[in-house]
Protein backbone atom coordinates (compact mmCIF):
# COMPACT_ATOMS: atom_id res chain seq x y z
CA UNK A 1 0.00 0.00 0.00
CA UNK A 2 1.38 3.44 -0.86
CA UNK A 3 2.80 5.53 1.97
CA UNK A 4 0.40 8.39 1.20
CA UNK A 5 -2.70 6.24 1.69
CA UNK A 6 -2.68 6.12 5.50
CA UNK A 7 -1.62 9.72 5.81
CA UNK A 8 -4.45 10.85 3.59
CA UNK A 9 -6.90 8.82 5.61
CA UNK A 10 -5.74 10.57 8.78
CA UNK A 11 -6.25 13.92 7.12
CA UNK A 12 -9.71 12.89 6.01
CA UNK A 13 -10.45 12.20 9.67
CA UNK A 14 -11.32 8.82 11.10
CA UNK A 15 -13.94 10.43 13.29
CA UNK A 16 -16.38 10.50 10.37
CA UNK A 17 -16.30 6.74 10.36
CA UNK A 18 -17.23 6.00 13.95
CA UNK A 19 -19.68 3.11 13.83
CA UNK A 20 -23.23 3.28 15.15
CA UNK A 21 -25.28 0.12 15.74
CA UNK A 22 -28.91 1.10 15.13
CA UNK A 23 -30.73 -1.40 17.30
CA UNK A 24 -28.21 -1.52 20.15
CA UNK A 25 -27.84 2.24 20.07
CA UNK A 26 -31.61 2.74 20.34
CA UNK A 27 -31.88 0.37 23.29
CA UNK A 28 -28.94 1.89 25.16
CA UNK A 29 -30.15 5.44 24.51
CA UNK A 30 -33.55 4.56 25.95
CA UNK A 31 -31.79 3.14 29.02
CA UNK A 32 -29.85 6.37 29.49
CA UNK A 33 -33.02 8.44 29.20
CA UNK A 34 -34.80 6.25 31.78
CA UNK A 35 -31.83 6.63 34.15
CA UNK A 36 -32.03 10.37 33.85
CA UNK A 37 -35.76 10.32 34.62
CA UNK A 38 -35.17 8.23 37.76
CA UNK A 39 -32.44 10.60 38.91
CA UNK A 40 -34.70 13.59 38.41
CA UNK A 41 -37.51 11.94 40.37
CA UNK A 42 -35.07 11.30 43.22
CA UNK A 43 -34.20 14.98 43.39
CA UNK A 44 -31.18 15.19 41.13
CA UNK A 45 -30.81 18.09 38.74
CA UNK A 46 -31.28 17.35 35.07
CA UNK A 47 -27.91 16.74 33.39
CA UNK A 48 -26.66 19.35 30.98
CA UNK A 49 -27.27 18.71 27.27
CA UNK A 50 -23.51 18.48 26.74
CA UNK A 51 -23.30 15.70 29.35
CA UNK A 52 -26.11 13.78 27.68
CA UNK A 53 -24.47 14.09 24.26
CA UNK A 54 -21.13 12.99 25.67
CA UNK A 55 -22.68 9.91 27.27
CA UNK A 56 -24.54 9.07 24.07
CA UNK A 57 -21.29 9.34 22.11
CA UNK A 58 -19.62 7.00 24.60
CA UNK A 59 -22.43 4.49 24.01
CA UNK A 60 -21.94 4.71 20.25
CA UNK A 61 -18.23 4.01 20.63
CA UNK A 62 -18.89 1.12 23.01
CA UNK A 63 -21.39 -0.50 20.63
CA UNK A 64 -19.04 -0.03 17.68
CA UNK A 65 -16.18 -1.69 19.52
CA UNK A 66 -18.29 -4.70 20.46
CA UNK A 67 -19.74 -5.56 17.02
CA UNK A 68 -18.02 -7.03 13.99
CA UNK A 69 -18.00 -5.06 10.73
CA UNK A 70 -18.71 -8.21 8.71
CA UNK A 71 -19.76 -11.39 10.48
CA UNK A 72 -19.44 -15.04 9.55
CA UNK A 73 -22.17 -16.84 7.63
CA UNK A 74 -24.95 -18.17 9.88
CA UNK A 75 -27.98 -20.34 9.08
CA UNK A 76 -30.89 -18.08 8.22
CA UNK A 77 -33.16 -19.80 10.72
CA UNK A 78 -31.13 -18.28 13.60
CA UNK A 79 -33.41 -15.29 13.07
CA UNK A 80 -36.30 -17.37 14.43
CA UNK A 81 -34.66 -17.14 17.86
CA UNK A 82 -34.62 -13.34 17.67
CA UNK A 83 -38.28 -12.70 16.90
CA UNK A 84 -41.44 -13.86 18.61
CA UNK A 85 -43.80 -11.92 16.34
CA UNK A 86 -45.81 -14.48 14.29
CA UNK A 87 -45.68 -12.35 11.12
CA UNK A 88 -41.89 -12.15 11.28
CA UNK A 89 -41.59 -15.84 12.14
CA UNK A 90 -43.70 -16.74 9.10
CA UNK A 91 -41.59 -14.55 6.81
CA UNK A 92 -38.36 -16.07 8.10
CA UNK A 93 -39.68 -19.57 7.39
CA UNK A 94 -40.65 -18.47 3.88
CA UNK A 95 -37.25 -16.93 3.27
CA UNK A 96 -35.57 -20.12 4.50
CA UNK A 97 -37.12 -21.99 1.59
CA UNK A 98 -34.95 -20.04 -0.86
CA UNK A 99 -32.05 -18.77 1.24
CA UNK A 100 -29.61 -20.83 3.29
CA UNK A 101 -27.69 -18.30 5.39
CA UNK A 102 -27.09 -14.71 6.43
CA UNK A 103 -23.94 -12.66 6.94
CA UNK A 104 -24.50 -9.90 9.46
CA UNK A 105 -23.18 -6.41 8.75
CA UNK A 106 -22.50 -3.84 11.46
CA UNK A 107 -25.41 -1.43 11.83
CA UNK A 108 -23.40 1.78 11.65
CA UNK A 109 -25.29 3.70 8.98
CA UNK A 110 -22.97 2.31 6.29
CA UNK A 111 -24.50 -1.18 6.22
CA UNK A 112 -26.05 -0.86 2.72
CA UNK A 113 -22.74 0.01 1.08
CA UNK A 114 -20.75 -2.42 3.24
CA UNK A 115 -23.16 -5.24 2.35
CA UNK A 116 -22.90 -4.32 -1.36
CA UNK A 117 -19.11 -4.21 -1.08
CA UNK A 118 -19.24 -7.68 0.44
CA UNK A 119 -21.43 -8.85 -2.46
CA UNK A 120 -19.03 -7.36 -5.01
CA UNK A 121 -15.91 -8.95 -3.56
CA UNK A 122 -17.25 -12.28 -2.34
CA UNK A 123 -17.24 -14.06 -5.67
CA UNK A 124 -17.21 -17.75 -6.38
CA UNK A 125 -14.39 -18.94 -8.63
CA UNK A 126 -16.53 -19.56 -11.72
CA UNK A 127 -16.55 -18.32 -15.32
CA UNK A 128 -19.72 -16.38 -14.58
CA UNK A 129 -18.13 -14.85 -11.51
CA UNK A 130 -15.05 -13.80 -13.51
CA UNK A 131 -17.26 -12.26 -16.20
CA UNK A 132 -19.10 -10.18 -13.61
CA UNK A 133 -15.80 -9.02 -12.15
CA UNK A 134 -14.60 -7.92 -15.59
CA UNK A 135 -17.85 -6.03 -16.14
CA UNK A 136 -17.46 -4.31 -12.78
CA UNK A 137 -13.85 -3.35 -13.56
CA UNK A 138 -14.91 -1.81 -16.87
CA UNK A 139 -17.65 0.20 -15.14
CA UNK A 140 -15.22 1.46 -12.49
CA UNK A 141 -12.84 2.61 -15.24
CA UNK A 142 -15.68 4.73 -16.65
CA UNK A 143 -16.44 6.17 -13.23
CA UNK A 144 -12.91 7.46 -12.79
CA UNK A 145 -13.61 10.13 -15.41
CA UNK A 146 -17.25 10.60 -14.45
CA UNK A 147 -16.35 11.42 -10.85
CA UNK A 148 -13.94 14.12 -11.99
CA UNK A 149 -16.63 15.50 -14.30
CA UNK A 150 -19.00 15.57 -11.31
CA UNK A 151 -16.63 17.78 -9.34
CA UNK A 152 -14.72 15.24 -7.22
CA UNK A 153 -10.95 15.67 -7.09
CA UNK A 154 -8.95 12.73 -8.39
CA UNK A 155 -6.59 12.98 -5.42
CA UNK A 156 -9.51 12.31 -3.06
CA UNK A 157 -10.72 9.04 -4.57
CA UNK A 158 -7.88 7.66 -6.74
CA UNK A 159 -6.35 5.48 -4.01
CA UNK A 160 -9.76 4.04 -3.13
CA UNK A 161 -10.48 3.35 -6.80
CA UNK A 162 -7.14 1.59 -7.28
CA UNK A 163 -7.69 -0.44 -4.13
CA UNK A 164 -11.17 -1.57 -5.20
CA UNK A 165 -9.84 -2.57 -8.62
CA UNK A 166 -7.05 -4.56 -6.91
CA UNK A 167 -9.52 -6.31 -4.60
CA UNK A 168 -11.83 -7.20 -7.49
CA UNK A 169 -8.89 -8.67 -9.41
CA UNK A 170 -7.90 -10.72 -6.37
CA UNK A 171 -11.47 -11.90 -5.86
CA UNK A 172 -11.14 -14.00 -9.02
CA UNK A 173 -8.98 -16.37 -7.00
CA UNK A 174 -11.86 -17.11 -4.65
CA UNK A 175 -9.80 -16.50 -1.50
CA UNK A 176 -12.63 -15.80 0.93
CA UNK A 177 -10.37 -15.32 3.96
CA UNK A 178 -8.37 -12.61 2.20
CA UNK A 179 -11.61 -10.91 1.15
CA UNK A 180 -13.04 -11.00 4.67
CA UNK A 181 -9.78 -9.61 6.05
CA UNK A 182 -10.20 -6.54 3.84
CA UNK A 183 -13.89 -6.17 4.64
CA UNK A 184 -13.19 -6.37 8.38
CA UNK A 185 -10.48 -3.72 8.28
CA UNK A 186 -12.37 -0.59 9.29
CA UNK A 187 -9.94 1.84 7.66
CA UNK A 188 -9.75 0.08 4.30
CA UNK A 189 -13.42 -0.91 4.02
CA UNK A 190 -14.62 2.56 5.05
CA UNK A 191 -12.27 4.07 2.48
CA UNK A 192 -13.92 1.91 -0.19
CA UNK A 193 -17.39 2.80 1.09
CA UNK A 194 -16.48 6.47 0.72
CA UNK A 195 -15.86 5.74 -2.98
CA UNK A 196 -19.21 3.94 -3.39
CA UNK A 197 -20.96 6.91 -1.79
CA UNK A 198 -19.24 9.26 -4.25
CA UNK A 199 -20.35 7.13 -7.19
CA UNK A 200 -23.93 7.12 -5.90
CA UNK A 201 -23.90 10.91 -5.42
CA UNK A 202 -22.42 11.51 -8.88
CA UNK A 203 -25.07 9.31 -10.49
CA UNK A 204 -27.87 11.12 -8.64
CA UNK A 205 -26.54 14.46 -9.84
CA UNK A 206 -26.11 13.20 -13.40
CA UNK A 207 -29.74 12.01 -13.38
CA UNK A 208 -31.07 14.84 -11.24
CA UNK A 209 -34.01 15.43 -13.57
CA UNK A 210 -35.25 11.93 -12.77
CA UNK A 211 -34.49 11.88 -9.03
CA UNK A 212 -35.04 15.50 -8.01
CA UNK A 213 -38.84 15.26 -7.53
CA UNK A 214 -38.23 12.64 -4.83
CA UNK A 215 -35.38 14.63 -3.30
CA UNK A 216 -37.44 17.78 -2.78
CA UNK A 217 -39.80 15.82 -0.52
CA UNK A 218 -37.00 14.03 1.33
CA UNK A 219 -37.23 15.19 4.92
CA UNK A 220 -38.32 18.62 3.77
CA UNK A 221 -34.82 20.08 4.21
CA UNK A 222 -33.30 19.66 0.75
CA UNK A 223 -33.54 22.43 -1.81
CA UNK A 224 -31.50 20.74 -4.54
CA UNK A 225 -29.82 17.49 -5.53
CA UNK A 226 -26.49 18.93 -4.41
CA UNK A 227 -28.02 19.64 -1.01
CA UNK A 228 -29.41 16.10 -0.78
CA UNK A 229 -26.08 14.49 -1.65
CA UNK A 230 -24.18 16.60 0.87
CA UNK A 231 -26.64 15.72 3.66
CA UNK A 232 -27.80 12.16 2.92
CA UNK A 233 -25.39 10.45 0.51
CA UNK A 234 -21.78 11.52 0.98
CA UNK A 235 -21.45 11.63 4.80
CA UNK A 236 -20.28 8.40 6.37
CA UNK A 237 -22.72 6.89 8.86
CA UNK A 238 -25.85 8.24 7.15
CA UNK A 239 -28.34 5.45 6.43
CA UNK A 240 -29.43 4.54 2.91
CA UNK A 241 -32.92 3.81 1.65
CA UNK A 242 -34.80 3.02 -1.57
CA UNK A 243 -33.43 5.93 -3.61
CA UNK A 244 -29.83 5.19 -2.68
CA UNK A 245 -30.31 1.56 -3.74
CA UNK A 246 -31.82 2.57 -7.08
CA UNK A 247 -29.01 5.04 -7.80
CA UNK A 248 -26.20 2.68 -6.78
CA UNK A 249 -27.60 -0.25 -8.78
CA UNK A 250 -27.96 1.94 -11.86
CA UNK A 251 -24.54 3.53 -11.45
CA UNK A 252 -22.73 0.19 -11.18
CA UNK A 253 -25.14 -1.63 -13.54
CA UNK A 254 -25.79 -4.23 -10.89
CA UNK A 255 -28.80 -6.39 -10.22
CA UNK A 256 -29.44 -6.03 -6.48
CA UNK A 257 -32.23 -8.06 -4.90
CA UNK A 258 -33.52 -6.98 -1.49
CA UNK A 259 -35.78 -9.15 0.64
CA UNK A 260 -37.80 -7.22 3.22
CA UNK A 261 -38.33 -8.58 6.72
CA UNK A 262 -40.83 -6.38 8.53
CA UNK A 263 -44.21 -6.58 10.25
CA UNK A 264 -46.30 -5.97 7.13
CA UNK A 265 -48.49 -8.94 6.24
CA UNK A 266 -47.34 -9.24 2.63
CA UNK A 267 -43.98 -10.73 1.70
CA UNK A 268 -41.85 -8.25 -0.21
CA UNK A 269 -38.96 -8.58 -2.59
CA UNK A 270 -37.57 -5.83 -4.76
CA UNK A 271 -35.10 -5.99 -7.63
CA UNK A 272 -32.98 -2.93 -8.34
CA UNK A 273 -31.42 -2.86 -11.78
CA UNK A 274 -31.17 -0.78 -14.93
CA UNK A 275 -34.25 -0.66 -17.12
CA UNK A 276 -33.82 -3.26 -19.83
CA UNK A 277 -31.65 -5.54 -17.69
CA UNK A 278 -33.43 -8.90 -18.03
CA UNK A 279 -31.04 -10.76 -15.73
CA UNK A 280 -32.86 -13.17 -13.42
CA UNK A 281 -29.75 -13.89 -11.34
CA UNK A 282 -28.92 -11.08 -8.88
CA UNK A 283 -25.34 -9.93 -8.42
CA UNK A 284 -26.00 -9.01 -4.78
CA UNK A 285 -28.71 -10.25 -2.39
CA UNK A 286 -29.57 -8.34 0.77
CA UNK A 287 -31.97 -8.75 3.66
CA UNK A 288 -33.55 -5.51 4.84
CA UNK A 289 -34.89 -5.09 8.34
CA UNK A 290 -36.10 -1.59 9.19
CA UNK A 291 -33.02 0.62 9.20
CA UNK A 292 -30.55 -2.18 8.45
CA UNK A 293 -29.12 -4.39 5.65
CA UNK A 294 -27.38 -7.78 5.86
CA UNK A 295 -26.14 -10.13 3.12
CA UNK A 296 -28.10 -13.32 2.40
CA UNK A 297 -27.21 -16.32 0.25
CA UNK A 298 -29.48 -18.43 -1.93
CA UNK A 299 -29.63 -22.19 -1.71
CA UNK A 300 -27.69 -24.00 -4.43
Amino acid sequence: MEEGFGARLDKEGRSRWKARSHESWTNRRAHVQRSFVVEMEEGYERPKDEDILEQEENIRSEVAASSCLVGDQEPLNVLLEEYSNPVLQKKIVELSQNYRCIRRIRGDGNCFYRACLCGLLERKKTLDGDRKVENCLAILAEWKNKLVESGFQLLVFEDAMDMLVEQLEQSKGGDLEATLSILRDSIISNFLIMLLRMITAAHLKQRSEHFEPFVLNYGGDCESMQDFCEKYVLPMGVESDHMHAVAFAEAMRLHIRIEYLDRSEASAQHDFKLEGNDSSSPDIMLLYRPGHYDVIYRKA
